[in-house]
């Protein structure tokens, strides 16, 4: 206080003059920082006051766990009756207003399933689930739905194969390998694989709409970064559809009936596949490929359209299902979400499906978690190591990062390399991270943990965390990074499948 009044030229150390030191420290009226303030906003917002664990404060907040016990928390009068080794609010009047849109908990009792914010948003997302189902009897009483996309018009594909698109450019990638920087190639179609590939994207559309517009824009990036290469073992297919944009999932969040929009979305879903099976299949095998909202897209595609034509499904070589929960009973390969695709259980195995959602290992989806965490009663999120198919121990992944990152990763900003700056806007690591497949009760989640070597030239820090004001969400993992930690292994397993006859 006494640099910063000589500083600023103030003959004394007076009212104003520590106003003006305070703000520019960002320390409130309550001498609050901006990390006490986020680290109060996250057990207030999130978890109605607490109890929370360090671990999941810590991942929430993109802190070292010794930084909470040691720096944070002395600062905060946690009360005399937490559970152990867990941080709670004192029960005192909220001065800071909450998020629009929260909802205040008793801190009396833990999470339930189903009370927090990431819960709104799961039942958001499964809205999907009822879409095809609720179409007929209420046709009568909705308003009359926006045309219907005609996908038998190439414009309403972001890929085909034979065609100049963003499916066939040549994505240069470079291996970045314990030493530092590899050779840099570029991925190219295959001439005439024997599998055909059908992608749905997740939820990446800026539009201000509810549903998304059929110009592609963010949808490019998202091609680029999970699926484009996996033209060199199939061929590709990738329809562009309106769907629920990320204002839409902001909106069904605070309450926002968002369930034409969700019909819409799955509706174009569900035209582009049959067109594909009209058009292009020609009796081929296929593989899906889905993410995020894609991923629940295809889940409805599988059970209602895929499963009941025992033609079609004798053809479904695989069914990569990333980053939404995949239900089945404890215990059990099929029967949840499927009746009659099973999670794959060995490699080479066709008719099944890949499935998982991603958490940093000691981070494990908190009850009530978006993703990794069955609410139904016996159930459990279905998880299959893309690395080893059947696996239950640690397996090196081949994966495929975007080094132009520029969202929030816990630690801080990546460093690629001590080499400098990547050579290349992707790169190649195989054995960065490892991952294991994890189920426990409810629970079931790959595990994903860095191989950090400091003798070494390449990072070791990773992304896929999701940030919002300021916080990592404990309940969606490392929803970001779903598959690009995987994608060279989900590349081989689309490969190996092409050669069982």
């Amino acid at each position: 206080m006494r640099d910063f009044a000589h500083a600023i030229g103030a003959p004394a150390i007076d009212a104003q003059a520590a106003d003006k030191a305070l703000s520019r420290l960002e320390i409130d009226h309550l001498g609050l920082d901006a990390m006490d303030r986020r680290y109060s906003t996250m057990i207030a917002d999130l978890y109605g006051g607490g109890p929370v664990g360090v671990e999941t404060l810590a991942a929430g907040l993109s802190e070292l766990r010794d930084t909470i016990e040691d720096v944070i928390e002395p600062t905060h009068s946690a009360g005399p009756h937490r559970p152990h080794r867990t941080w709670a609010l004192p029960q005192r009047p909220r001065v800071h207003p909450p998020r629009p849109g929260g909802t205040r908990r008793s801190t009396s009792r833990p999470v339930r399933s189903g009370s927090c914010p990431e819960v709104k948003l799961l039942k958001l997302l499964t809205i999907a689930a009822a879409f095809a189902a609720a179409a007929p009897a209420a046709a009568q009483t909705r308003p009359a739905q926006p045309a219907a996309v005609n996908y038998a018009l190439d414009r309403n594909w972001l890929c085909l194969p034979g065609r100049q698109d963003v499916c066939a450019e040549p994505l240069a990638t470079a291996a970045l390998n314990p030493n530092g920087y590899g050779a840099v190639g570029r991925s190219t179609p295959a001439k005439d694989p024997p599998v055909d590939c059908f992608y749905v994207y997740p939820t990446v559309s800026a539009d201000s709409g509810m549903n998304s517009d059929l110009a592609a824009r963010e949808e490019l990036g998202a091609i680029r970064s999970q699926f484009a290469r996996f033209a060199s073992v199939c061929k590709p297919y990738a329809p562009l559809y309106r769907q629920l944009t990320l204002t839409a999932i902001a909106a069904g969040a605070i309450g926002a009936d968002v369930t034409a929009p969700g019909r819409l979305a799955y509706v174009d879903v569900l035209a582009a596949w049959r067109t594909y099976l009209a058009r292009h299949n020609r009796g081929r095998p296929f593989v899906l490929v889905g993410h995020s909202q894609g991923t629940i897209h295809l889940i409805e595609l599988i059970a209602r359209e895929i499963e009941t034509n025992p033609a079609v499904h004798a053809r479904m070589k695989l069914a990569l299902l990333a980053g939404f929960n995949v239900l089945v009973p404890q215990g059990r390969l099929v029967g949840g979400s499927f009746k009659r695709t099973p999670l794959c259980s060995r490699p080479g195995e066709t008719r099944c499906a890949i499935a998982w959602v991603s958490f940093r290992e000691n981070n494990p989806p908190p009850p009530g978690a978006l993703f990794g965490f069955a609410n139904a009663p016996g159930m459990t999120v279905g998880c299959v190591n893309p690395a080893r198919p059947g696996s239950r121990g640690w397996e090196r992944l081949d994966s495929i990062w975007n080094a132009r990152w520029s969202l929030g990763v816990p630690g801080g900003p990546i460093r690629w390399s001590s080499e400098g700056p990547p050579p290349a806007p992707f790169l190649r690591t195989q054995g960065l991270a490892s991952g294991k497949c994890v189920n426990d009760g409810p629970r079931g989640y790959l595990s994903i943990r860095v191989n950090a070597d400091p003798r070494d030239r390449r990072t070791d820090r990773i992304y896929g965390e999701t940030g919002l004001l300021g916080m990592f969400m404990p309940g969606w993992g490392m929803h970001l990074a779903d598959i690009a930690a995987v994608q060279g292994d989900l590349i081989r397993r689309v490969e190996e499948v092409g050669r069982v006859r």
